[in-house]
């Protein structure tokens, strides 16, 4: 499984699993670098812009509801208790049992998207791209 954002997926292209052994239980995957934009064009969802303050104090936060909107993820498939020890194993079994891969990506995305906006403060990138100056010679009355 490879996961990838919306930036990279725009520059990924010819992705496939390479048939030399890898000396491990993993495999080697071949990909192009390059704009794939013809290949693969960007869904309408994308959240491309959004991004999160992230503060020492928060990470804590962030773990906690990670955990917890993965237990909820997980809890509609078993019966049993869902502990943190076992996630590992629970979530390998969640891919096993769901129709797609796409599913549990989405599913996961979900999970780390609410457990950021219940956790960090989101940035304010149009305004951090004003009042940054690529150039020393960028004035603000260039800007107006």
């Amino acid at each position: 499984m490879t996961i990838l954002n919306n930036q990279a997926i725009s520059l990924i292209s010819g992705w496939a699993i390479h048939d030399h052994e890898s000396c491990s239980d993993h495999v080697i995957i071949k990909y192009d670098l390059g704009n794939a934009n013809a290949i693969i064009q960007p869904t309408g969802n994308s959240k491309g812009g959004l991004r999160y303050r992230v503060e020492q104090r928060d990470i804590a936060k962030f773990q906690g509801n990670l955990i917890q909107m993965l237990e909820r993820l997980l809890s509609g498939m078993n019966k049993e208790i869902v502990r943190i020890e076992g996630l590992d194993k629970q979530l390998s079994q969640r891919v096993a049992a769901a129709p797609s891969t796409e599913t549990v990506i989405e599913e996961l995305q979900e999970a780390l998207e609410t457990a950021c906006r219940t956790s960090f403060r989101i940035r304010n990138i149009a305004h951090k791209a004003i009042s940054h100056k690529s150039v020393p010679w960028w004035t603000q009355t260039l800007q107006s």
